[in-house]
């Protein structure tokens, strides 16, 4: 069996924790559970929480699911 691929990326601000992984896939964008275009509601939402992937042209290429955080 192959070894999945998975990049993992850890945001701080005041007492919250973002955690992200990024793996290979189809552009799919989870955060929370929730499909993205449900968690993110306005148009500046969508395009800042993409912006990254959009620069680097990864948009397409890796899925990106978000854990909540709670600890």
């Amino acid at each position: 069996m192959a070894d999945l691929v998975q990049y993992y990326g850890t945001g701080r601000r005041k007492s919250a924790i973002a955690r992200v992984f990024l793996r290979p896939g189809s552009g799919n964008f989870v955060v929370n559970g929730k499909p993205f275009e449900t968690y993110f509601v306005t148009e500046q939402q969508r395009v800042s929480a993409k912006r990254s992937l959009t620069l680097t042209e990864t948009l397409a290429i890796v899925d990106a699911y978000r854990d909540s955080g709670d600890v």
